[in-house]
């Protein structure tokens, strides 16, 4: 796939719809998520919006919203504006008990946290490729299972989208049977290989061992942020933290975050606080660094961050 969006969005549009199924999505999800399924109005779906609770999604409140016509929930692995982790192997078995097709979007995890898509019974995963796989934009991946893939009909057709694609004549318009007919034509060989090379690196490293150092970072530059008194709004339990660290400094993020930008970092304004994503070739001298540069913020009093002690 180009990005995570084209991937959600032919899981859309391929599934069978009649007027009144509804599908369940995440309030305040990122739009890649959320648009490839409103956009089925046009069908007479209703998409339906379950609360996140500091990023997390609770399968009590999706089971509470959810009825004999819903046929997909989509959800995020990992929280874009808290960097929760949300409990996918819970709504997973929800999905199985009421029939549901459990859809996922990977892009704020896969890469940095291990996740296996069989064992955690996912449907349907969606990833780009430009954040912690590593790769450039333009270019990720689809996956769906195989108890699925004869549900979903390609929508985008091509001389690869069918049995034999190598044979050109005569036409033969029995499609594939497996997930490679999401693929219609010719694909983007230079962004595959970089993908394919930034895959390759971090499966060498090894994604328990890049958790690991992910995990020890993030709880060093807790820590820090502890000691200059800010506030860590991402979940923090073993189960729900992610990469992904955010946190509240004073009264005005996005002045700190343009400060902070102008001094190297790379940090985005999320949920009214500053979001910081560590990766596994980060290292504690990084994290001073940023640390550093916060307290030399917080001492002068009056910095344009606002920030009093």
């Amino acid at each position: 796939m180009k990005n995570t969006s084209e991937g959600l969005s032919l899981v859309a549009f391929g599934l069978p719809w009649k007027a009144g199924d509804n599908v369940i999505a995440v309030d305040k999800e990122y739009p890649s998520n959320i648009y490839p399924w409103f956009a089925l109005r046009r069908y007479g779906v209703e998409t339906r919006l379950v609360p996140r609770r500091n990023g997390l999604v609770s399968a009590d409140e999706v089971a509470a919203i959810g009825d004999r016509r819903t046929r997909v929930l989509a959800v995020s692995f990992v929280d874009w504006l808290t960097g929760g982790r949300n409990d996918l192997a819970t709504l997973s078995a929800l999905c199985r008990e009421r029939g549901w097709l459990f859809c996922v979007d990977g892009i704020q995890g896969v890469g940095s946290v291990p996740l296996h898509v069989e064992e955690l019974g996912i449907d349907c995963l969606s990833v780009g490729g430009h954040k912690w796989l590593l790769a450039p934009e333009g270019c990720g991946f689809l996956y769906v299972s195989k108890r699925v893939v004869d549900r979903i009909e390609p929508v985008l057709l091509g001389w690869k989208s069918v049995d034999d694609p190598e044979t050109f004549l005569p036409y033969r318009f029995e499609p594939r049977r497996d997930a490679l007919k999401f693929e219609p034509g010719s694909p983007p060989h230079l962004a595959i290989h970089a993908l394919g090379a930034a895959v390759q690196l971090l499966l060498e490293v090894g994604i328990g061992e890049i958790w690991n150092r992910i995990r020890f970072l993030t709880d060093y530059l807790a820590q820090g942020l502890h000691a200059l008194g800010a506030e860590v709004m991402s979940p923090w339990g073993d189960q729900q933290r992610s990469g992904i660290v955010v946190f509240r400094l004073g009264t005005s993020p996005a002045q700190l975050a343009q400060d902070l930008i102008a001094q190297g970092f790379i940090v985005r304004v999320r949920d009214g606080g500053i979001r910081v994503a560590p990766h596994f070739y980060n290292n504690t001298e990084d994290i001073d660094r940023l640390l550093a540069a916060l307290r030399a913020m917080v001492s002068a009093g009056n910095a344009p961050g606002g920030f009093r002690q």
